[in-house]
């Protein structure tokens, strides 16, 4: 064999060498994208569901129920459809809400209900019963704690308040408005 031809396929396999890096250096990796892409879809779900609740001290001292339940692993949160949650707060006084959706967090530790929020303090005791409504809020669980930043409306025996974002500490049964407050009481 001649000295070309041995020149000829040294830069032939030299030429397929030099395109073979050049298209693996190009080519995108599927292992080297970086970081994984993650969809936010359910991992379970759960419909007509009843669910007991702890505080710190690990006492029962709430019951959720929701018509469906969905949890989501890339954000660990919880979409709850219809809902209801049932608190008892330190003074085993009764609070029981309701809404049309929401939300929860840290192993509902922090509940954020949507759409159509109505709480009911008392129900059943109509001397000390009392009715909170809003377009949404959120209640931490952990530290008894309701708040909103939205319009809010509360009736009582005899009084009416309207106001905008409130902050309630179930256990201390206070109640503090943020803004633009309105006030009606009619004595007996």
């Amino acid at each position: 064999m001649s000295k070309f031809r041995y020149v000829l396929i040294f830069l032939v396999v030299l030429v397929i060498t030099i395109f073979t890096r050049w298209l693996l250096t190009s080519v995108e990796q599927p292992g080297d994208a970086g970081e994984p892409t993650v969809r936010h879809a359910p991992d379970y779900f759960i419909s007509n569901f009843h669910a007991i609740l702890y505080d710190k001290s690990g006492a029962a001292n709430a019951r959720l129920v929701g018509g469906h339940l969905e949890h989501f692993p890339d954000d660990d949160t919880i979409e709850i459809k219809t809902l209801r949650l049932e608190y008892t707060d330190s003074a085993k006084q009764e609070w029981v809400a309701t809404s049309d959706r929401g939300t929860a967090y840290k192993d509902i530790e922090v509940l954020h209900m949507l759409d159509n929020v109505k709480v009911v303090r008392s129900p059943g005791v109509p001397a000390s019963m009392m009715t909170l409504y809003a377009k949404d809020l959120k209640i931490d669980l952990l530290h008894g704690l309701a708040s909103t930043d939205n319009e809010v409306k509360i009736v009582g025996k005899n009084s009416n308040i309207d106001a905008t974002g409130m902050l309630l500490e179930f256990d201390a049964g206070k109640l503090t408005f943020n803004a633009r407050t309105r006030a009606e009481y009619a004595p007996n």
